[in-house]
């Protein structure tokens, strides 16, 4: 077992999340109406990022394989992964979300293993699971050191899956000029955000095109699909039509995505 001192980065991380946890210690657990729909539907979204990573992981056939969750927060990815038939470990820096989701799977009577660790510091063996599913919160890491201990832990030929917030720098710095921080996004976020809570811890960051680049290196087979042109930028992506809408446009701009696109998915596999 792996011996690891926290550091300040993941101190405030663990210190956000008890603080943003506090708010449901007494509010009663629910499993929201399909809440399965992304594994069970035989119709799939493509326009969704999160869809269209299960839709890679139903290709996958991971019924009783070895799946790892790193991140897991409040274990939603590990519930749904269990659905689909796979051994699942999940792991999250946060033992006030690791207390939720172990709660929450005792209430859909779905048992994966739990575990409180860093992503830069795990404590598994080598070569231990056959697929790795990352869901926003790579953002969260140093990425150099969780994507190598990601693939010191993933078998020969793994499939290593990766939904992320994700910006280019040219198009955060523009994000971050004085005139869109102080003028343009108080008014979008007013319409973006209003139908659900916003969570952003102090220190996390967005994938950028460098962090692209580290993973490529490290993963054979990488493909990319881009996700949000405007959608959580101009709009919430609650609003269908407009997100279907968002999907084209990447799509017919897609040897200029990586600058212009708010998410990213990533597929590949470990090893050369």
């Amino acid at each position: 077992m792996k011996k690891y001192e926290l550091t300040d980065r993941q101190r405030r991380e663990r210190e956000y999340f008890k603080a943003y946890m506090e708010r449901y210690r007494d509010k009663p657990r629910e499993c929201p109406k399909g809440f399965y729909d992304v594994v069970d539907s035989k119709k799939r979204r493509g326009w969704d990022h999160r869809w269209a990573m299960y839709t890679i992981l139903l290709r996958e056939n991971i019924r009783n394989r070895r799946v790892l969750v790193v991140g897991c927060g409040g274990g939603t990815d590990a519930f749904c992964l269990c659905r689909m038939g796979a051994e699942v470990h999940a792991f999250d820096l946060s033992p006030d979300l690791i207390a939720h989701a172990k709660g929450t799977a005792a209430m859909l009577g779905v048992h994966p293993h739990f575990k409180v660790m860093p992503a830069e510091s795990m404590e598994y063996e080598d070569e231990s699971f056959d697929c790795v599913v990352v869901a926003a919160a790579l953002h969260h890491c140093d990425i150099p050191q969780a994507f190598g201990e990601i693939c010191r832990v993933s078998r020969p030929g793994a499939l290593v899956v990766i939904d992320e917030p994700y910006s280019h720098t040219a198009t955060q710095s523009i994000r971050h000029s004085r005139f869109v921080e102080e003028v343009i996004y108080p008014r979008v976020a007013d319409i973006v955000f209003r139908e659900k809570e916003r969570i952003s811890s102090p220190d996390e960051t967005k994938l950028t095109q460098h962090d692209m680049a580290y993973i490529v290196e490290n993963l054979r087979c990488a493909r990319f699909c881009y996700f949000k042109l405007l959608s959580n930028r101009l709009f919430p992506d609650s609003i269908v039509p407009l997100v279907k809408m968002d999907r084209a446009l990447l799509a017919l701009c897609r040897p200029i995505a990586h600058f212009c696109a708010g998410r990213v998915l990533i597929e590949g596999r470990v090893g050369k």
